[in-house]
């Protein structure tokens, strides 16, 4: 068996050894993980003047299921990661707010995307006089 002389992917290649004939040889190989190709997704969920803190953002996966979720901080900052990358639909929800609209992201390894997810206040029920039937 000729020698390899030159390890262009650095995989350490192992030693030598020799079969003849019918011979059976094992040899146990040891490879590192594969590397992973991971995305951060970052923003702000604000009602279009004030940051709001304590909402729930929720990354859905292309099938629309939920995926990974977090919640904003004080300032309504937050950020996701360890993401593979991928298309995603991104939302922000909190009582009292409405439901964001889904952003939908692409997400790569690099670098990070942002994402300003905005929030509507939830007008304030008015009760009135129930209708008779």
């Amino acid at each position: 068996m000729a020698d390899i002389k030159q390890d262009l992917l650095g995989l350490q290649y192992s030693q030598n050894f020799e079969i003849q004939g019918l011979q059976e040889a094992n040899i146990d190989l040891e490879l590192p993980p594969a590397a992973v190709s991971t995305a951060t997704v970052y923003g702000v969920v604000s009602d279009g003047t004030d940051p709001i803190a304590n909402a729930t953002v929720k990354l859905f996966d292309n099938m629309g299921m939920p995926y990974k979720h977090t919640m904003t901080d004080e300032s309504g900052a937050y950020s996701i990661s360890g993401i593979p990358a991928g298309t995603y639909s991104l939302g922000a929800v909190k009582e009292g707010y409405r439901l964001s609209d889904a952003a939908g992201v692409t997400l790569s390894a690099a670098p990070p995307h942002r994402s300003i997810l905005p929030a509507s206040p939830m007008p304030p029920w008015r009760w009135g006089p129930l209708p008779v039937s």
